[in-house]
């Protein structure tokens, strides 16, 4: 499963306006009536992780153009109904309602939603276990405005002509309404949800469409015979030359084919900033958009590749069967050719590294640690995927002398067990007069030593040994009270 995190989410409101209804319009003798249909969309959300995101809406109003807020206004919708955004994108919609409405021009619309849920998938990252966060249970946090309503100025207002109809589209982009407190890709996990409703309304029948085509390049950039289409781009919306400056418009993402349908556009000219996972971001500038018209964009995205690999120590041996993950070493990624270096990593505690957002093209790695013999991998592909480079580090040598002591005096005849990490005794022996024994030519890791006087009283510490070229002594000591 490819996991993407981009929380972009909208909900689409498409009221046919035609005449006359309940509650209080314009005033005027025995208006003819027409219907209101009420439907529902939404753009993608990050539907790898989200199992369900939804909303309940108890109750939709309009209001006349030039009243105040305290003034009349229409009921056109009355719930409660719960609608669960995540089957509804690219255009798809949910019939709400029907209404009736009387003639004139209407700027103002009030919806009033009283809870909601996100469920997360089980791929999800949660802080506490519980995948789900509604406002019952109080992870997601729901402000009292969204309860008493939320007020959005049409714009360019609708005008509802006796046996004609207009189109609404309330579109709450869930990118800044749906608010994950936590990642939901990696731990600690998301903690809550936090509802903070942002809603853009416009005349659907004053208004057109992008539809966006986002390919990648697949780390081909001069063969486009293989590229495809790219799912789960983020598509922004902006005013003509506002990309950088304000916020966009409206937001979408890609479908598995690739393309994105943004409704609900005021005629104008408009910029795109197309981003993905992987990618590098690109603007698309100057669509325009005609009342009723799709317009159409198309941009392919730039692949960012990757490296990545383990790392393990040879133990000393040639033999792999006692190579171990090795922690700590430093991967350095640099241009083929130039030796610019790219990036510079640490392998985990697994021993793996991973560099990623590479350009496509060749890198030569430098591996290195101390106590082992520097690596050097030439002409490393940046892949789509990554993995596949295996380096193994040769240990260097050093000699490993323990000294027993006792209340400050070195003790003769303590019998001392040396192991590696493997479990192995590479030492078994008494210390001399000195209190000393040395294990020869020990290759670098962390040994397991083990003191023991006579009376049998037994301490145990771990020494982390670094060999050296040439190869040299390192001292550890034992000290018992």
């Amino acid at each position: 499963m490819q996991r993407r995190f981009g929380p972009i989410l909208s909900i689409a409101l498409c009221l046919a306006l035609g005449a006359c209804g309940g509650g209080t319009g314009p005033t005027g003798p025995a208006p003819q009536t027409g219907k209101l249909r009420v439907l529902i969309t939404d753009a993608p959300f990050p539907y790898d992780y989200v199992a369900s995101a939804s909303i309940v809406i108890e109750e939709i109003r309009v209001q006349v153009a030039g009243e105040d807020d305290d003034g009349p206004w229409v009921t056109v919708f009355t719930g409660p109904q719960e609608v669960d955004l995540v089957p509804l994108q690219n255009g798809a919609t949910l019939p709400l309602a029907e209404a009736d409405l009387e003639p004139g021009t209407y700027d103002q619309v009030r919806v009033i939603v009283s809870a909601g849920e996100v469920v997360l998938t089980p791929e999800a990252h949660v802080a506490d276990g519980d995948p789900e966060f509604n406002s019952a249970n109080g992870r997601l946090h729901f402000p009292s405005a969204s309860q008493s309503g939320l007020k959005v100025h049409i714009e360019g207002g609708v005008e509802v002509v006796t046996e004609l109809s207009s189109d609404l589209l309330l579109d709450f982009d869930l990118s800044r309404n749906f608010v994950f407190n936590g990642p939901v890709t990696h731990a600690p996990g998301v903690k809550r949800v936090l509802f903070t409703p942002v809603v853009r309304a416009t005349n659907v029948s004053t208004a057109g469409s992008i539809r966006t085509t986002v390919s990648s390049d697949m780390l081909t950039p001069g063969d486009p015979a293989d590229d495809l289409p790219l799912a789960g781009a983020t598509v922004a919306v902006h005013a003509d030359g506002d990309i950088g400056v304000g916020a966009p418009i409206a937001t979408g993402a890609t479908a598995e084919d690739g393309q994105s349908l943004i409704s609900g556009l005021a005629p104008g000219t408009y910029d795109l900033l197309v981003s993905a996972a992987g990618h590098t971001a690109a603007e698309v500038q100057d669509v325009v958009v005609v009342v009723a018209n799709v317009s159409a964009a198309a941009v392919t995205l730039a692949a960012s590749g990757e490296i990545a690999g383990d790392v393990v120590t040879d133990s000393g041996t040639p033999d792999p069967a006692d190579d171990l993950a090795l922690e700590g070493a430093t991967v350095t990624v640099a241009e083929d050719g130039t030796g610019t270096v790219v990036a510079e990593v640490q392998t985990d505690a697994s021993g793996t590294f991973q560099v990623t957002d590479l350009a496509a093209g060749l890198y030569d790695l430098t591996v290195a640690k101390a106590g082992f013999v520097t690596q050097e991998v030439p002409d490393v592909p940046a892949s789509l995927v990554g993995g596949g480079v295996h380096v193994v580090l040769a240990a260097l040598f050093a000699d490993l002398r323990v000294t027993v002591m006792q209340a400050g005096t070195a003790v003769e005849g303590a019998t001392v067990v040396v192991t590696d990490p493997l479990g192995n005794v590479v030492l078994d022996a008494a210390t001399d007069a000195l209190g000393q024994v040395v294990a020869l030519a020990l290759p670098t890791a962390t040994y397991t030593v083990s003191a023991t006087l006579a009376d049998t009283t037994n301490l145990v510490v771990q020494v982390a040994l670094v060999g050296t070229d040439p190869t040299s002594t390192q001292d550890a000591e034992v000290a018992f009270p």
